[in-house]
């Protein structure tokens, strides 16, 4: 059957259009008579498929705009940005309507991998294990299937983006970096010590600015695998600071959110040490100088801010931190790290060794508890908050809460073979001379990889300022692979 008939015939796709518009005013004068919101609600239903009928070939670079847009206003406003629009309808949820009918538009064209595959097995099982729930728990279980079916956006993003949208991509990002590195200390301080007077959006009680740590620890990881790779002047273009100036407002920018969030602090280092075991480079020099310098001082002076919490910007805190990762919880003085480092962990542990028993070695092997339940209340576990718990502070052990042990096994086979597809084609990249492409392929990775740090111990992805980020990169990482085995096939093809 031929795909493409209409676009041949354009006198039999106008009918097409006006009968269908026809039809559709006729069902907005009935749907008027029984309720007048009804017929408005139409009438805007109409309005919408009007405009996006006679602007069809434009769907995927409006999706790619719009991406920027949203992925921009969740890494600066967090929370806040997410909330824009009519529950259950937020900005997200409508950017990914639209990527769905740029999908469609270039059906004809698309080609999939193993790896869209793989996306696809899980969300899949992800749906089964959602399906059963919705008519229980409504709304709730399509909030929490959020977590698989965000996915949607890697494979939209996968599709649309071609190989001559890295380097606007790059070139984008670039621009951005200056912005987001100076607005991080604005934005934690504007947060936690004016938070009550941030105004709130409409119809919401969500304020507009949303500072969380581990967050901003991920975009921080990303930016500062994006200074060292050397992608902030990989390109001929004007940089509006130098890196030189950079650097001290990411070491600010880190050292607040490090004090706030362990995974974030976590997140950063284990990015920063695969960027300098893959892509060494004169980078690491100014970096590594400028760390001891400012370690020196604030050794020296032992500054103390008070951020308006329990735990303050010191050198002592993000020490306290740092130990409490590992699990100790002794200082060389004598003194024990703050006893709510050791309670939140105690308090993970504790949830996550349920959850592994009644999954591994209990009634809910297969599905889990399934999309919908408060596994916070279900477990045993709620906290008394404005905002309770509905999942554990871990996105891996929700997927083996949710989607038993079948659905852990799908999500760790398909981030693994995304991590391997990646690495090996940084190789590949490398061994040929192909220093961008190398360079995109360490800065995904280790994009992804904070992402994955800190989903593993904060609720980072069931969140669209954290989900729609992940499976935004997951996708670009698809694109990137697939440009570059285009580019491999057209190099063997042109050789004699």
């Amino acid at each position: 059957m031929r795909t493409d008939f209409i676009q041949e015939s354009p006198e039999f796709g106008k009918a097409v259009f006006i009968l269908l518009s026809l039809l559709a005013l006729a069902g907005i004068g009935g749907l008027s008579a029984l309720s007048p919101g009804l017929g408005v609600a139409g009438a805007l239903a109409l309005g919408a498929a009007f405009f996006i009928a006679l602007s069809l070939s434009r769907l995927p670079r409006l999706f790619l705009q719009s991406m920027v847009v949203i992925l921009t206003g969740y890494a600066f406003f967090g929370k806040g940005f997410a909330y824009l629009g009519v529950p259950p309808l937020y900005i997200g949820e409508a950017v990914l309507v639209v990527g769905m009918l740029a999908l469609v538009v270039t059906a004809s064209k698309i080609r999939l991998g193993v790896l869209h595959f793989l996306v696809f097995v899980f969300m899949g099982w992800g749906a089964l294990c959602t399906i059963p729930y919705i008519s229980r728990e409504g709304l709730y279980a399509i909030r929490d299937a959020a977590l698989w079916y965000y996915a949607l956006f890697a494979i939209a993003i996968s599709l649309m983006v071609k190989p001559r949208h890295f380097r606007w991509i790059v070139s984008t990002y670039r621009t951005l970096v200056p912005l987001f590195l100076c607005w991080v200390p604005i934005a934690a301080i504007a947060y936690l010590l004016y938070k009550t007077s941030i105004p709130t959006l409409p119809g919401s009680d969500v304020q507009v600015l949303w500072f969380k740590g581990g967050d901003m620890a991920v975009h921080l990881a990303g930016v500062a695998s994006f200074l060292l790779l050397g992608l902030y002047s990989a390109l001929p273009a004007p940089r509006m600071i130098s890196i030189t100036l950079l650097w001290p407002i990411w070491f600010a920018g880190i050292a607040i959110v490090s004090t706030l969030n362990r995974a974030g602090m976590l997140a950063s280092g284990i990015a920063i040490g695969v960027v300098l075991i893959l892509r060494p480079s004169i980078q690491w020099v100014r970096f590594l100088a400028l760390a001891m310098l400012l370690m020196t001082i604030l050794g020296i002076l032992n500054p103390q801010v008070n951020i308006g919490r329990e735990r303050q910007v010191s050198l002592g805190q993000l020490v306290s931190n740092a130990r409490s990762i590992v699990g100790s919880d002794d200082a060389s003085d004598g003194q024990t790290v703050h006893s709510s480092l050791e309670g939140t962990k105690g308090w993970r542990l504790k949830w996550w060794k349920k959850i592994y028993s009644y999954t591994f070695h209990g009634p809910y092997f297969w599905t889990g508890k399934g999309f919908g339940m408060n596994l916070a209340h279900a477990d045993g576990f709620e906290t008394i908050q404005n905002d309770p718990l509905r999942s554990p502070h871990s996105a891996h052990m929700t997927v083996l809460a949710r989607m038993g042990v079948p659905g852990l096994v799908l999500w760790v086979a398909l981030q693994g073979a995304f991590a391997a597809g990646l690495f090996f084609a940084f190789v590949r990249a490398r061994q040929r001379g192909l220093v961008f492409w190398a360079q995109v392929d360490v800065w995904i990775l280790v994009y992804w990889l904070a992402m994955m740090a800190n989903a593993a111990f904060d609720v980072y992805l069931e969140g669209p300022q954290g989900g729609i980020w992940f499976w935004s990169i997951f996708g670009l990482g698809l694109a990137a692979l697939r440009a570059q085995r285009e580019e491999s096939v057209h190099a063997n093809t042109a050789r004699p």
